[in-house]
């Protein structure tokens, strides 16, 4: 959390970091807060993929992007039996 408050924002970085804490949320059982995380970054990579785009320019996809969805889809639906 300390790396995420230190980062400057906008800055590139902060999306995978925000994705990285993430996952140490899941490892801890905090899912809402690893669900909260995972919206933000990859909130974050969309509004930087639509400036990118305004300005004639194609953002390519993080290596942690697949990743951060697939935990986020995996976050949201409710465990059976």
């Amino acid at each position: 959390r300390e790396a995420v408050d230190r980062m400057p924002p906008g800055s590139p970085s902060l999306s995978e970091v925000r994705f990285h804490l993430a996952m140490a949320y899941e490892a801890l059982k905090q899912e809402e807060s690893a669900i909260d995380s995972l919206d933000t970054a990859l909130g974050e990579l969309e509004e930087r993929r639509k400036e990118a785009k305004a300005a004639g320019r194609e953002l390519p996809s993080p290596a942690w992007e697949k990743e951060a969805r697939e935990a986020r889809d995996r976050l949201a639906t409710p465990p059976t039996g």
